[in-house]
């Protein structure tokens, strides 16, 4: 096996020789790559022996480069670049020097900062290695990322817009939607004797909060780190018709394999909540095309179905005996096209589902997998539902982040809620948050590998 699968792939190390020597080592044993290890201060030489030694041999070599001056900011950068450019296979370990405490100092920390923002803008993926990070938790990394190279390419499984592309896009891909996610009916509703309306962004319908919901704003970096991120929302009594000054915040985390996002949110007045991430999914790897090949299974008995305008007609229905029925892995596209008439509205999957189990505990609620790369992913919830949507309002030749360019159900979303026009609907789950009340919601996606 050759390491094909790690070209342009970085490390930052900050970890001292013996530990490096260990990583290559294992490097070797496991894939039987060569134990050429070429240290080089620059690009230009790293790269030169790279090819040569590529060419000549046909294997792999590991590449160390060690820059410790602030002169040699923009190398790593370069390197992997023309690794990425010259299609040479080569694991490059991008660092310092190895000495104790180095990297402690403000200018390493500074050059550092500065070379992960040049790879995220040329989307090269990478991540920072401690000198106390395990070798274990390195090399579980190392087999996560194989899957995304099956196909002999790289792959990102999150179909995506630029950084502050969220503003001017109107699909919501990747944004975190409220006030109220999904739609509320007429685009009104009342709460406490009195009626509000909203925007109708929708045809008749209100969507995600309106024509400035939070998807469309810029929300403040609280806390930023490695595996942390905490945003942090300001919304203001009356904003897009709703009542009270609601302020949100929403924390990611990612532990292994798993991200987490935990939605908070407070209000000084009683009002509709509902906050859900929006990401549109291709495990396949994005720009690979339809998802229709995917399996899905929803931990899901029951739906509520809706009317044409995609508003629900109030009752919750048994999944069983219809193409609604997702409980055992089946095609996406296996029943999506039927001519059954929710199917039919919602031009295919467009619906909330009813997630077994208690609601406010956390449970499974999807569990979703590419064969074509062997890439899966696990969504729990304590939400009372799950929007399970094929992307079918997606028009082709839509352009995306790094070029990749999406369309007619490329990607799928499985969006945590409560259920659509719940504050129209009597017989749902409230979500009014009462004033001085929390609102408090975790939904987990969790990655993995099939087995084989």
């Amino acid at each position: 096996m050759t390491l094909d699968f790690l070209r342009g792939f970085s490390f930052f190390t900050g970890v001292p020789d013996s530990q490096l020597k260990a990583l290559c080592n294992w490097l070797y044993d496991q894939y039987g790559i060569s134990q050429c290890h070429i240290i080089a201060a620059n690009e230009g030489n790293a790269v030169a022996l790279a090819a040569g030694y590529h060419l000549a041999t046909g294997e792999t070599p590991v590449v160390y480069l060690q820059n410790s001056g602030l002169g040699n900011i923009v190398n790593p950068v370069a390197s992997l670049l023309n690794g990425k450019v010259y299609g040479i296979p080569c694991l490059f370990l991008v660092g310092w020097r190895g000495e104790p405490g180095i990297h402690d100092e403000p200018q390493h920390r500074f050059q550092g900062e500065i070379t992960m923002g040049l790879l995220e803008q040329m989307e090269i993926p990478y991540f920072i290695l401690e000198k106390d990070t395990a070798l274990e938790e390195v090399q579980l990394k190392l087999e996560a990322y194989q899957a995304l190279f099956r196909q002999g390419k790289q792959a990102a499984f999150v179909v995506r817009k630029g950084a502050l592309d969220y503003e001017a896009q109107d699909k919501f891909m990747g944004a975190v939607v409220g006030r109220y996610a999904n739609r509320i009916a007429g685009g009104r509703f009342a709460l406490n004797g009195r009626e509000y309306t909203l925007a109708r962004n929708d045809g008749p319908n209100h969507l995600h909060g309106g024509n400035v919901g939070y998807s469309h704003r810029v929300w403040t970096v609280e806390e930023a780190g490695a595996d942390r991120a905490v945003l942090t929302l300001d919304s203001p009594d009356g904003e897009e018709g709703y009542p009270g000054h609601l302020q949100a915040r929403v924390t990611y985390a990612l532990e292994g394999s798993t991200l987490s996002i935990h939605y908070e949110a407070v209000s000084d007045r009683d009002t509709p909540c509902n906050l859900t991430n929006h990401s549109y999914f291709n495990l396949s790897g994005q720009g690979s095309g339809d998802v229709l090949a995917h399996k899905v299974q929803l931990f899901c008995s029951a739906y509520t179905p809706a009317g044409e305008t995609s508003i629900p007609l109030g009752a919750i229905d048994p999944v069983e005996g219809t193409p609604m029925d997702l409980r055992v892995p089946t095609p996406i596209g296996a029943h999506i096209d039927e001519p059954f008439q929710q199917l039919v509205w919602g031009h295919g999957y467009d619906h909330n589902f009813v997630v077994d189990g208690q609601p406010g505990a956390l449970r499974p609620a999807a569990r979703v997998y590419s064969e074509a790369t062997g890439v899966g992913m696990d969504v729990e919830t304590d939400s009372p539902g799950m929007q399970f949507y094929t992307a079918n309002f997606v028009e082709e030749g839509r352009k995306g982040k790094g070029g990749a360019v999406y369309g007619f159900r490329h990607g799928f979303c499985l969006e945590t809620q409560h259920f659509p026009d719940t504050p129209n609907q009597p017989g749902f789950p409230s979500a009014t948050l009462k004033a001085g009340e929390r609102y408090d919601q975790t939904t987990r996606f969790r990655f993995f590998l099939l087995e084989g």
